[in-house]
């Protein structure tokens, strides 16, 4: 488990790009180990928060094609959910204007919901983790929002 930690790119990239098939063994040679120690969830969710650190694709969008290819292989919801959380948290603090409320939110939200739409045809499962971010997103406006509106 600490040997993710310890990571810093992921296997495979090359330059620009990342190497589907390097990328693809690693996952799933990750994915036996994690099995073989009865780790399978965490471990999971363990390669999903690594996934998240992926570059833009060649089409500009985010995640590298790579990786969009790993989740339509794999289809497993902890390897989702820790690339959201992962992709979330990597933003770290953010700063705004006393009155800005959550403009930021809505327009990260607005920029992943269009980058679904443009890949949904051929990611459809990348597209629906692209949308649970842009929801996330969402909601953390609704609050940014209501800070403004009670003068927090």
């Amino acid at each position: 488990m600490e040997l993710l930690d310890t990571l810093s790119i992921l296997p495979g990239v090359v330059g620009e790009d990342i190497n589907k098939d390097i990328l693809n063994s690693w996952v799933d040679e990750a994915r036996a180990i994690f099995e073989e120690s009865g780790l399978v969830d965490i471990g999971d969710s363990k390669i999903g928060t690594y996934l998240a650190g992926s570059q833009v694709g060649n089409d500009g969008i985010w995640p590298h094609e790579s990786v969009r290819d790993v989740l339509e292989r794999i289809k497993n919801k902890q390897i989702e959910d820790g690339i959201i959380c992962g992709k979330i948290n990597a933003r770290g603090v953010t700063y705004r204007g006393q009155y800005a409320g959550g403009l930021q939110e809505k327009e990260l939200a607005c920029r992943y919901k269009e980058d679904a739409e443009k890949i949904d045809c051929i990611f459809p499962n990348t597209a629906g983790v692209l949308r649970s971010i842009a929801e996330k997103y969402e909601k953390q406006a609704v609050i940014h929002d209501q800070s403004v509106e009670i003068g927090y």
